[in-house]
């Protein structure tokens, strides 16, 4: 009966079951791959104070974590330092290096970028594949080696204001997107918007402060908070677009 509250995460939970009861039985650790916020929130609905976890990285700003259950777990913080006076690295290009290089998406965490170097989370396991054969991104080549410290994610962003009927999913994207009600609709069925990165997603899903709203081709988001009400009933929301 508990499942009924966890729609569509029989295989997830099936999971978190394992992990529990693999600790329980031999006192060994269990490190999950990365989780989305969305499935964060499921472990601390489904394990409660029942279970001995933790997630790893857990900085304010961390978006994906891995779930530890016990005492160990294996994340790696890598840096990648480059020389970008003439061409630029987006996340895209990091992204999609690492894809490239046959890398699941759920086996890394937060990438970030300043002006000279790159950060990337993964487990022990892909850092080596990592710093064995990810050499060249975007023309530009880098080297990457394992930091002594887990550090804290900061992101770039831009604020914005935007004014909304409602939180709503399909009402904030196409605030976000600036694009109508319907096409932000055909978006979200179509499976081209996430949100907290998952993308089975419903038009009527309400946002809430701290989710990330991310729509391609188009960019990603997060709602920070609501600043006021207008007078004709709209919402005017605080978002941080990152770049």
């Amino acid at each position: 009966m508990q499942n009924e509250h966890f729609k569509n995460q029989d295989a997830f939970l099936k999971r978190l079951d394992d992990y529990r009861r693999f600790y329980e039985m031999s006192y060994r650790t269990s490190c999950s791959d990365f989780l989305t916020p969305s499935q964060v929130e499921v472990v601390k609905r489904y394990y409660g104070k029942q279970v001995d976890y933790h997630f790893v990285p857990d900085f304010e700003e961390t978006t994906m974590r891995c779930l530890v259950v016990g005492d160990y777990d294996d994340v790696v913080c890598l840096i990648g330092k480059y020389r970008g006076d003439f061409v630029k690295i987006s996340h895209r290009d990091v992204y999609g290096a690492l894809m490239n290089l046959g890398i699941q998406k759920e086996k890394f965490g937060d990438i970030w970028l300043d002006d000279s170097q790159i950060v990337i989370y993964t487990k022990e396991n892909i850092a080596d594949y990592i710093e064995a054969n990810l050499h060249q991104i975007h023309q530009l080549s880098i080297h990457f080696k394992r930091s002594n410290v887990l550090l804290e994610p900061v992101f770039k962003t831009k604020s914005l204001k935007i004014t909304s009927s409602s939180y709503r999913l399909d009402a904030i994207v196409s605030e976000l997107g600036h694009m109508s009600r319907n096409k932000a609709q055909q978006m979200i069925r179509a499976g081209l918007v996430r949100l907290n990165y998952d993308s089975l997603v419903d038009c009527n899903d309400l946002c809430h402060n701290g989710d990330i709203v991310s729509i391609r081709q188009v960019g990603r988001f997060k709602i920070r908070e609501e600043i006021a009400v207008t007078k004709k009933g709209n919402l005017l929301v605080h978002v941080e677009q990152y770049v």
